[in-house]
């Protein structure tokens, strides 16, 4: 299902402990490479299949709690796929939150430990040119979509750093603007990413005006979406969930699953594939159809941020900025070409 690391055959007391938390005793453990800003181990035990995740350090108690409230929320809508119901340990909580532990997993400092066991969920991650996966991911997200806009009782969100902040908190936007002189890559390119950047800021505001709003899964992706056979098994990773705009799921969903790598182009079939799907248990209003090339364009924005901070961070290195700035250069130019046929094509295959 993915790359995975298998560890020494006597797990540290770190590891050990965590899992005793839940009464879990590994057999063997797997290190994975599920995500990209936390720690996610694949625990074989007599009791079943596990991930058991470790927050990074700076990660807030209130995120993981509304992230594992509207997980256990969505497992018990019936949805035709899971998603990663967190294991409740025995004082009723879904997270272990440790002040005391110094995990080498985590990182070898002293910072405080949050850690949550969840049951694996089977299935494999798509395989390319398969339609009638790419059909079946864009109807998967029009139900999950659908849920959490009719939902009920659902869980009351903080004052998270929304994933279309970017054009609303202008001082935190403009900072990232000003930021962007430090990229890797030639002037010529960083000058172009600067003004995108400085479009897309001037545009986003408007498009909370008058785009519908709700709780969005906020990273849909091929990588969060398995299957068995050509079925949605498991929709993962709802670390960004929260309300924000209801159409930029489906803009993250069509560049995952239908532009080629690195954003020059993209698959028109799947594209097609994936709308139908859509529309299948969901629809677009015309406005979010309108305004997809600036939603595609506010999701690179945001991407382009998160390489950049890690790249302050050390946690990245340049070759991964400079992809993320060609990619989103390269899309950009792709919808200054294409973008009136790309409403054209969703707003024909996706709407009712």
């Amino acid at each position: 299902m993915m790359n995975e690391e298998k560890l020494p055959p006597n797990p540290s007391a770190d590891l050990d402990g965590l899992l005793g938390a839940w009464g879990i005793e590994a057999r063997s453990l797997r290190r994975t490479n599920m995500g990209l800003n936390n720690q996610t181990i694949l625990v074989d035990s007599a009791a079943g299949q596990y991930y058991l995740r470790i927050y990074r350090s700076e990660v807030e108690q209130d995120r993981v709690r509304y992230e594992h409230e509207l997980l256990l929320w969505l497992e018990a809508q019936a949805l035709p796929f899971q998603v990663p119901a967190p294991v409740r340990l025995p004082s009723g909580e879904t997270y272990l939150w440790d002040e005391g532990r110094a995990s080498e997993t985590a990182g070898a400092s002293a910072a405080p430990v949050i850690a949550a066991l969840f049951r694996e969920i089977p299935g494999e991650h798509r395989q390319r040119k398969n339609l009638s996966q790419v059909e079946n991911a864009g109807r998967a997200l029009a139900q999950l979509d659908t849920c959490l806009g009719l939902g009920t009782g659902l869980p009351s969100a903080g004052d998270f750093a929304t994933f279309g902040a970017l054009g609303l908190r202008v001082s935190l936007a403009r900072g990232f603007l000003k930021g962007t002189a430090e990229l890797p890559g030639d002037a010529a390119t960083k000058q172009s990413i600067q003004t995108i950047i400085g479009r897309t800021l001037d545009v986003a505001p408007s498009l909370y005006e008058t785009l519908p709003t709700q709780v969005i899964h906020a990273d849909f992706s091929a990588s969060n979406t398995l299957f068995v056979g050509d079925q949605v098994s498991g929709i993962l990773d709802f670390e960004y969930a929260l309300p924000d705009l209801r159409a930029l799921d489906f803009a993250s969903g069509l560049e995952a699953f239908c532009f080629r790598r690195g954003g020059s182009s993209i698959n028109w079939k799947s594209a097609i594939a994936f709308c139908q799907g859509f529309r299948q248990a969901g629809s677009l209003t015309a406005a979010e159809v309108e305004a997809l090339p600036e939603l595609l364009r506010l999701r690179s924005a945001v991407v382009l941020g998160f390489w950049l901070e890690r790249w302050r961070e050390g946690t990245s290195n340049e070759v991964e900025v400079s992809h993320s700035v060609i990619g989103w250069d390269a899309v950009d130019q792709w919808l200054v070409a294409n973008g009136d046929e790309l409403v054209g094509v969703v707003g024909e295959a996706a709407t009712t």
